[in-house]
């Protein structure tokens, strides 16, 4: 066995041993290789052409020059013209994707004669000295690296080649000790290039081969895959045709009892029969986790259905861990000759259909529907006449699909108001549905979808129900104890969860006497349904006036939004933005109001929401940027500062428009700076599709337009959002101040917010702000920029400028907004802020047990030109040692520090100096009290008449570095 692998193994490396598969992936391989490179070959014999008729001099080797011409250009045209029609011949077979092994040695040959002729006539016209073989040499050793060559045919052509060269070199020159060198050498080279290019392509094409089979084949049972089976379907088209669906009854329940591993077994063992059989020939396909469709081409009604029965029995008595799993299977079966795909598409569904009727009917059963009675034109009428609509079916669940549905309804919603029966229409909504099918994987939602359709038509029986969207359905039944019919099925859906909440959400709908547009009541079904999603009391929801009256509204915005523009019922607000360190105006947020002649005054949540899912949000928020612009005109005109202004924008808007392309043409219409537009993108904006989004943020940046991520914290995925894109700016959804005082745990997360934005290079703004006390505290862990009622409600614009006129707003220019920018980037929470303080955490490292988080007491302070101080931020330690040091508050402190001596000014003054001249972090050491104190400082930036600076205090009459 041993001496025979190795053999085998021999044989296939020396290329003697090929099966079909890779004699096409080389053969395409090959032709690919001869296109490049014989179009390279023409290119460069064509400029040959041209050089030797133009630059070749009076004397060439001792030759004239149209002898030398005559000699070489005959060689040139040849190899250019042989070039031109390898390429076009290895195009063609590429081009229509041909599997022709003779064609393809045919065009090989062709290239590997073309070269080497080539090269043995220049060479033997050039033979001078030993080394002039060289030519020839590198032709052979060209077409032997690039053609995947046999290396059995190179082992005897490369010797005979070169021995015929030798053999007419000698017979014209004589001897000589240099070719038979160069040929030996030569010889062994071109062997070796050829064996390993020949395993090279093997290894490339076997591996190829390995993926397509991962590709066609199941992992768990080797049977062909769905991906196989709609490419194969073609190949079953005009034959006579059996399709048998098979499923194994209950299969999640001996999964959960007895283990994946005996439920993986069988499968293997399901599928091992249906291959096993001989009698006839068939494909066996697994389409999910416990079904498989088996195609059989030639067999007949009687033994197929004995094959059906005997594969049945093959599952039974089946152990695991001494106990016996009494396995059922449920079967369907349809015949015919399918003429299209679509009919044996059709075919499948048919037999999926008799399957679950199977199924429902207690399992362990087989159905079998005759299909060649219907031709392709029947199967058109099938599509179309009710009385053969029984096919139209939903393929996962066998429920009618919702054409079926609706031609159904209608007739139903007749009889039953001629009969003066109540009935209703419920929508039903599996909530959580994605979560599920994202933990436990696509097929077992497909196995939990089909257990919920189960149930319903259980619970509400005779009912005409369908399968809509992903996971909902809809149902038409009698309205006889609706209610608690809806109950049990919600009872026993909660029963299916696992570690995924689930739910079932129904809207009600009772259409009125002659009512009978069944889109219509599947719509307000569907409303009323949505309406409660959110709604953790209520199940189920009926259709009433309020929803009638919601609904008309949602209609009224969706119909009118256009008018709302033209005529600007629609007013932009803005809501001042303000600098935490100075308490100056340094922007603001542009906001939609809708103030509507019939419906009065909308709020952004009654109208925003209704654009987004009719997709016309777009709108709305190119004429919130519009109204930005007229603005910024406006304000510029007067007299005023402006400031930058942000506006949101929807996930939509970069789905439906060409987001850079829309706000481009107003800024530059309107020839508003880049940089006084700020974007602010939701992050539930960025879940779906964060590589398109972060592909547009970066654009809109390159552009010169910050991005702020807007709602940050609300989200499941706001950590991964923020380290995967690129935003200018964080803010914080105000959700984190509504329980600021009761909860101890908001004050951690803001703080921790605002170190990790710091140490990106972030900048941070906190929403919500309504007491004294909140500001204090973001000011106090350097959050930059804040918002809120504390300071202003959103105004509408009149307003605005009213108060500018009345100078209530102090305005910041953009001198100082650059300026309070770089001392936002330092970080106070840190333990090593923009990197000051090196020296001193190595001193701390050494000098004590453990260092704290925000262990140093920091602040950021303003040296004026008076040489007066004052301090702008400081966090919880500094305001802590300065309690201590001064017995007072900080403005207390910074009044005591202008009334030290003159001596320890001047020595804070050159401090400065230094470190402002040097970048260099600076000491000064003073006493207080009897306690020795040192000042860190290090120069942040200056403006006209101040410089900032950032200080540690480190008290030096203890041991440790900190206070804490």
């Amino acid at each position: 066995m041993k001496k025979r692998g190795f053999i085998n193994s021999l044989k296939i490396w020396l290329g003697i041993k090929r099966d079909k598969e890779m004699l096409q992936i080389v053969d395409h391989s090959n032709m690919q290789v001869i296109t490049v490179g014989g179009m390279m070959m023409a290119v460069i014999e064509l400029v040959m052409i041209v050089m030797a008729r133009v630059f070749v001099g009076e004397n060439v080797h001792s030759m004239s020059r149209q002898a030398w011409l005559d000699a070489h250009l005959p060689a040139y045209v040849m190899l250019c013209i042989s070039s031109i029609i390898v390429v076009i011949f290895a195009g063609y077979y590429l081009k229509n994707g041909l599997d022709n092994h003779v064609m393809a040695v045919f065009v090989e040959m062709l290239y590997i004669a073309a070269g080497v002729a080539f090269g043995a006539y220049i060479s033997y016209m050039d033979y001078i000295s030993d080394d002039q073989i060289m030519t020839f040499y590198t032709m052979f050793f060209i077409v032997a690296a690039l053609v995947v060559l046999n290396p059995v045919f190179a082992l005897l052509s490369f010797p005979v080649s070169f021995g015929l060269y030798y053999y007419f070199l000698t017979m014209i020159h004589g001897w000589r000790n240099g070719t038979v060198i160069n040929y030996f050498q030569m010889c062994i080279a071109l062997i070796i290039v050829s064996i390993f290019r020949y395993n090279l392509a093997r290894l490339n094409a076997e591996y190829r081969l390995m993926i397509e089979h991962v590709l066609r084949y199941d992992v768990l049972t080797g049977a062909l895959n769905l991906h196989s089976l709609e490419e194969n379907r073609k190949s079953y088209l005009g034959k006579q045709i059996y399709v048998l669906m098979a499923d194994i009854d209950d299969f999640k329940y001996f999964n959960d009892r007895f283990g994946h591993s005996a439920g993986d077994d069988v499968i293997r063992r399901v599928v091992h029969f249906a291959e096993a059989e001989t009698a006839f020939q068939k494909d066996v396909y697994r389409i999910n986790g416990d079904g498989i469709c088996v195609y059989i081409m030639d067999g007949d009604t009687d033994s197929v259905m004995d094959y059906a029965k005997r594969w049945m029995e093959s599952v039974r008595g089946i152990e695991k861990n001494g106990y016996e799993m009494y396995i059922n299977m449920s079967m369907g079966i349809t015949y015919g000759t399918p003429k299209t795909v679509e009919h044996l598409i059709n075919m499948e569904k048919f037999a999926d259909r008799e399957m679950f009727i199977a199924r429902k009917q207690g399992g362990n059963r087989i159905e079998i529907e005759n299909i060649k009675k219907i031709s392709k034109d029947d199967l058109d009428d099938v599509m179309n006449n009710s009385s053969m609509d029984d096919n139209n079916l939903d393929i996962l669940t066998g429920l009618p699909n919702l054409a079926l549905f609706r031609n159904r309804a209608q007739k139903i919603m007749i009889n039953m108001q001629n009969n003066e029966v109540d009935y209703c229409y419920i929508f039903f909504d599996i909530k959580n549905f994605r979560n599920y099918n994202e933990r436990y994987g696509f097929e077992n939602g497909d196995l939990l979808l089909k257990q919920v359709a189960t149930i319903l038509q259980s619970s509400f029986k005779g009912c005409l129900l369908t399968r809509v969207g992903e996971d909902h359905f809809i149902l038409i039944t009698e309205l006889d104890r609706v209610v608690d019919k809806i109950e049990a099925v919600h009872r026993t859906v909660h029963t299916l969860q696992q570690d995924v909440h689930l739910e079932l959400k129904a809207g009600i709908y009772e259409p009125e006497a002659g009512d009978y547009d069944v889109s219509q009541a599947c719509d307000r079904a569907k409303i009323v349904c949505d309406s409660i999603k959110g709604d953790f009391n209520s199940i189920y929801k009926y259709y009433d006036d309020d929803v009638m009256k919601e609904l008309k509204k949602h209609q009224y915005i969706v119909e009118h939004i256009d008018e709302a523009i033209e005529k600007e019922y629609i007013k932009v607000y803005y809501q001042p933005i303000i600098r935490t360190v100075s308490g100056e105006i340094c922007g603001a947020e542009a906001l939609a109001r809708w103030d509507d002649p019939k419906y009065g005054f909308l709020q952004p949540m009654e109208f925003i929401d209704i654009l987004e899912r009719n997709r016309l949000i777009h709108k709305l928020d190119m004429f919130v940027l519009k109204k930005i612009c007229e603005t910024y005109h406006m304000i510029r005109d007067e007299g005023y500062h402006t400031i930058p202004v942000s506006f949101n924008m929807s996930r939509l808007d970069f789905e439906i428009t060409n987001v850079v392309k829309s706000v481009e043409d107003l800024v530059n219409e309107y020839q508003v700076p880049h940089d006084m537009i700020h974007i602010e993108v939701t992050e539930s904006a960025l879940i779906d599709n964060l590589d398109y989004m972060k592909q547009e943020v970066n654009r809109l940046r390159m552009k010169g337009y910050e991005v702020w991520l807007d709602d940050f914290g609300t989200g499941y995925s706001a950590l991964s959002i923020i380290q995967d894109s690129e935003f200018d700016l964080v803010k914080m959804d105000m959700v984190f101040l509504k329980d600021y005082n009761t909860n101890i745990k908001s004050k951690d997360i803001l703080a921790t917010i605002v170190d990790m934005c710091k140490r990106m290079g972030i900048k941070t703004l906190a929403e919500g702000v309504e007491t004294v006390d909140q500001l204090a505290f973001l000011r106090s862990i350097g959050c930059e920029k804040v918002q809120g009622f504390y300071f202003n409600s959103p105004q509408p614009l009149d307003e605005i400028m009213r108060l500018l006129h009345e100078e209530k707003f102090v305005i910041e220019n953009r001198a100082r907004r650059d300026y309070y920018d770089t001392i936002g980037r330092v970080n106070v929470l840190s333990q090593a802020p923009m990197d000051y303080f090196q020296e001193v955490m190595e001193k701390a490292t050494k000098d004590s047990s453990q260092i704290f988080f925000s262990g140093f007491p920091l602040a950021i302070a303003e040296c004026l030109e008076n040489d007066r101080f004052q301090y702008i931020l400081a966090n919880d330690k500094y305001h802590d040692l300065m309690k201590l040091i001064h017995r007072g508050s900080l403005s207390e402190s910074s009044d005591l520090i202008n009334g030290l001596s003159e001596e320890y000014k001047r020595l804070f003054r050159e401090g400065l100096s230094r470190s402002k001249k040097n970048g260099t972090m600076e000491v000064v050491e003073y006493e207080i009290d009897g306690r020795k104190y040192v000042t860190h400082m290090r120069y942040i930036t200056s403006m006209r008449d101040r410089d900032a600076i950032l200080l540690a205090l480190e008290n030096t009459s203890y041991d440790n570095l900190t206070i804490v």
